[in-house]
């Protein structure tokens, strides 16, 4: 939560931060699915789309610390937040508090 309002304080749009998230997200799941296959580093970064400086080997760590079921349910949770957004249901920043507090409980 600190993090986040810290980039709200330096200028990052809510709307970016949100973006980025599923950004990432869909990089964990894409990177689960293909864990378990025998392909090297370079032929999983190429498959994820990955720029040759993206850190592979931290995205291959960071998603095999987490079921599949967490992953789905958390990107549910930033669609939804996401449609909260853009139809009013809620103001961004508080929007993204409300995610960011489901996702860390």
């Amino acid at each position: 939560m600190r993090l986040l309002h810290q980039s709200f304080a330096e200028g990052m749009a809510p709307t970016y931060i949100l973006f980025m998230l599923a950004r990432q997200l869909r990089l964990m799941v894409q990177a689960l699915e293909i864990s378990g296959q025998g392909t090297s580093l370079i032929e999983k970064r190429e498959y994820l789309g990955l720029a040759p400086n993206y850190p592979i080997e931290r995205l291959l760590g960071q998603s095999a610390g987490y079921p599949m079921p967490r992953l789905v349910e958390v990107y549910e949770k930033l669609l939804e937040t996401d449609m909260a957004i853009k139809t009013g249901k809620w103001k961004d920043d508080l929007a993204l508090d409300l995610l960011v507090a489901h996702v860390c409980c």
